[in-house]
């Protein structure tokens, strides 16, 4: 016995999710992770906040999918930007209150 998918043009077409939350995703999961090691690029962390609030305004205005991808985004963005300012202000509080090397 076959079962058939149904009558052309009936096949299921879920909600696209749009590409500024898929991008706030990547950049703020990357962030977390490279922000450790890279920790005076505090740019990747901005760029997935900016990304994060553009993709949930989008999915909440037009109804698309991609609000769970958008806080995602926003979420991590955010620990990134805190890892970022946390780690370079140490930075700079080790760099002007280290002692001078005597010669």
């Amino acid at each position: 016995m076959t079962y058939s998918a149904g009558a052309p043009g009936t096949e299921y077409q879920g909600r696209r999710s749009n590409t500024a939350s898929i991008t706030a995703m990547v950049l703020g999961v990357s962030s977390v992770t490279i922000g450790v090691c890279l920790w005076f690029v505090p740019v990747l962390p901005i760029l997935a906040i900016a990304f994060g609030h553009v993709g949930l305004r989008r999915s909440t205005s037009t109804h698309s999918g991609g609000r769970s991808q958008a806080m995602t985004g926003l979420i991590t963005g955010y620990i990134g930007l805190g890892i970022s300012v946390i780690l370079l202000s140490l930075a700079i509080i080790g760099t002007f209150t280290a002692p001078a090397p005597a010669f």
